[in-house]
């Protein structure tokens, strides 16, 4: 975001004079393919994690 203030004008051509410019930073937010890709990839996880706990085969002797 970028604000200026208009310095002191004695005539009206003088009114577009900067005094003084700041400029700061937004913060970044995460575009939604980001938080899809994200969701996808812990359920992805997810199911590994259930595919081999259910896979394993217990013997009694």
């Amino acid at each position: 975001m970028i604000s200026a203030t208009a310095a002191d004008a004695p005539k009206i051509y003088d009114a577009f004079k900067l005094a003084g410019v700041n400029a700061s930073t937004v913060a970044a937010v995460p575009e939604p393919a980001t938080w899809a890709m994200m969701l996808v990839g812990f359920a992805m996880v997810g199911a590994a994690a259930r595919y081999r706990r259910r896979s394993t085969t217990t013997v009694y002797a």
